[in-house]
């Protein structure tokens, strides 16, 4: 098994006749079928280089070693099942140290809800029961200048809900994004932290393996959505939802290293 603590030999690329080290993103997938999808695309096309780990391999770090930035993913179970699923004290711990290191760090969907736990916020079942489709989310007066936020854009951008619970955001952290058809909460900041309830990593491919599944697919019977709801919208709405994703990796590709 990979050592607990990451620290990969660093890579590096050529610019012009020097070479500079290849920043590193951290990758957590909480449960296999839920990869980085889209991701992949926005980190490359910024020079970032990403390390997938998988609690389906046992292989999550403990600490964030020499990465540049730490992204986690969704999974269909939630927060309160951590104490079958250990690995998310793991995953929550990496959040807090992000945020004291000044590391950047997204979370999205159940990532979004680790880390607004591990932060001092909240994670609760939605009163109002799942939110599940493709809804426009907007960014909100308060993130005016932060760039995932500016990427959403106040008009809003059709991006994928799937989700149970919900969060309340930490203290002192900064509201990013919102939308007035369903559950409002659906983004923060706190620092170098960012949590989403939307998967913008879902593109049509991922999207349609979550809805083949067989728990997807009970999922959406039992909430009335048809598979078409959910991949019908997906290849125009994709491109949308990626701008989220290349905004945050812009923001890890300009980080002075520490």
């Amino acid at each position: 098994m990979p050592s607990r603590n990451w620290n990969p030999t660093t890579s590096r690329r050529r610019i012009g006749g020097d070479t500079e080290p290849v920043k590193r993103v951290l990758v957590i997938e909480n449960e296999k079928g839920g990869g980085p999808g889209q991701l992949a695309g926005a980190a490359t096309d910024r020079g970032l280089l990403i390390d997938v780990r998988a609690a389906s391999r046992d292989d999550i770090p403990d600490r964030l070693g020499e990465a540049s930035g730490l992204v986690v993913l969704g999974a269909s179970y939630d927060v309160r099942d951590a104490e079958r699923f250990p690995h998310l004290y793991t995953v929550m711990d990496l959040f807090r140290e992000a945020l004291d290191r000044g590391t950047p760090a997204l979370g999205l969907c159940l990532g979004g809800q680790l880390a607004a736990e591990a932060l001092g916020g909240t994670v609760e079942q939605g009163e109002h029961g799942p939110e599940i489709g493709w809804k426009t989310v907007r960014a909100t007066e308060e993130a005016a200048g932060d760039p995932v936020a500016e990427a959403v854009g106040r008009e809003g951008t059709p991006l994928l809900l799937w989700h149970h619970d919900v969060f309340v955001p930490p203290p002192g952290s900064m509201r990013l994004l919102t939308h007035e058809d369903g559950y409002s909460e659906q983004g923060f900041r706190l620092g170098s932290v960012w949590g989403v309830q939307p998967h913008p990593e879902a593109d049509a491919p991922i999207l349609a393996e979550w809805v083949g599944s067989p728990a997807g697919a009970a999922d959406l019977r039992a909430n009335g959505v048809s598979d078409e709801d959910m991949l019908g919208p997906a290849p125009a709405n994709s491109p949308g939802a990626r701008r989220l994703l290349e905004a945050w990796c812009d923001v890890v590709a300009a980080a002075r290293p520490e």
